[in-house]
């Protein structure tokens, strides 16, 4: 499990395998991937995670929980900082 640091709370990140590039402040997690903040959670068979921006790359049957919604894509680009995704 990895986890970035935020004042109120802390994204984490959990995998099957997890490696850290810390020059870069990336999680880069592989298998069964689930990163959560703020009620968010995001899914997928990859995915890398910047612990500074707060910004995630998902590839590989993706999925975003948010606001009691349920969003599915092959790739997915989210900012858990600002809610915001493509």
């Amino acid at each position: 499990m990895a986890a970035a640091a935020d004042t109120n709370q802390a994204v984490t990140v959990d995998a099957d395998k997890v490696q850290f590039d810390r020059p870069a402040n990336l999680v880069i997690g592989e298998g069964n991937v689930v990163a959560q903040y703020r009620g968010a959670m995001l899914r997928a068979d990859r995915m890398r995670f910047n612990s500074l921006t707060k910004e995630a790359w998902a590839e590989g049957n993706v999925r975003l929980y948010r606001a009691q919604q349920e969003w599915a894509a092959p790739a997915v680009y989210y900012n858990f900082a600002t809610q915001t995704f493509r």
